[in-house]
Parts: C-alpha cells; sequence; structure tokens
C-alpha cells in the first residue's frame, strides 16, 4: 500500500514540477518578445508578428491557447470563464451563451459577473477589446 502512495505523491510532484517550469518558460518567451521589436519573428513552428502592441500567431490553436493561459495566468479565470468570455466576446447574447455550453441563463450572467470582477470590472467594450488584442477571439473581415 505504501509503494502506491509513495508512486502518487511522485506523479504529483512531477505535475507541479512540470508546471512551474511550463510557468517559467511562457514567462521566459513573454520576455523575449518584450524585448523584440515589432515585426515577424518566429516561435519555434509557429510565426508570429507583433503589431501596435498585440501579438499575432499565425496558428489559431496556438494562439487561442496562449491567449486563454494568459487570462488563467494574469486574472485567474477558469476553463469555463474564459469559454463564456469567447462566447461573449464573440457577440453572442447571454441567452446564446447558456444553450452553447449547455448552462442556464443565470450560469452564463454568474460567469459573466465574475469575469468583468475579475478584469477590473470594465466595460463590455473594454473587455472585447482586450480578448482581441491577446488573441481570445479574432476579429473577421
Amino acid at each position: 500500500m505504501k509503494s502506491t502512495e509513495d508512486g502518487k505523491n511522485r506523479v504529483v510532484t512531477l505535475l507541479d514540477e512540470a508546471g512551474k517550469m511550463i510557468s517559467l518558460l511562457a514567462d521566459t518567451v513573454r520576455t523575449l518578445n518584450a524585448a523584440l521589436p515589432a515585426g515577424v519573428h518566429s516561435n519555434g513552428d509557429t510565426d508570429v508578428m507583433s503589431s501596435g502592441g498585440q501579438t499575432l500567431i499565425a496558428d489559431e490553436e496556438v494562439r487561442i491557447d496562449f491567449a486563454k493561459r494568459y487570462f488563467m495566468d494574469k486574472y485567474g479565470l477558469t476553463s469555463r470563464e474564459i469559454e463564456v468570455f469567447q462566447l461573449f466576446a464573440k457577440g453572442l447574447t447571454g441567452r446564446q451563451v447558456a444553450a452553447a455550453l449547455n448552462i442556464t441563463d443565470r450560469t452564463a450572467a454568474c460567469h459573466w459577473i465574475n469575469i468583468r470582477t475579475k478584469l477590473g470590472s470594465r466595460s463590455t467594450a473594454e473587455l472585447i477589446a482586450l480578448a482581441v488584442k491577446h488573441g481570445l477571439v479574432q476579429v473577421h473581415d
């Protein structure tokens, strides 16, 4: 029984260490990106372009993952709050968000209130601009 507990503890320790390494790597990438001049540069296999303080990542899935991590780390949003934030930022109504996520209208509204609180109670327009700026949603012509 003890060896099973030791194994579980070791896995938890390794996961904690991996999380710290990922966080350190993300900080390093942010520091490097901040030091680079505006323009196009490469981030491994992903092409990145900085324009007007906004980081544009060519691979949409990678861009969204970076954005999700940014909002989780900086503002403490949960995964569900990020889903709600994305849908509101794309222009869906509370009722549409609720239907898309199979939650009640009231739950969607509560998530939106929590998002606004965590992000500093900004206006809806400011929140959408923040989502676009950090790549959580993309504006299409």
